[in-house]
């Protein structure tokens, strides 16, 4: 028998939450990636 929480999510739930996670993040990643690309801003 599975107890469930208020902070239990489906899978689907997981995935969206995560998606949407890196997402945001992307643009903060995208900037690291550069930078240690050897495409430093000046």
């Amino acid at each position: 028998m599975t107890i469930s929480t208020r902070f239990t999510l489906s899978p689907v739930q997981w995935v969206s939450r995560l998606a949407r996670l890196h997402n945001a993040l992307l643009p903060e990643l995208e900037l690291y990636d550069a930078y240690y690309e050897g495409e430093q801003p000046s």
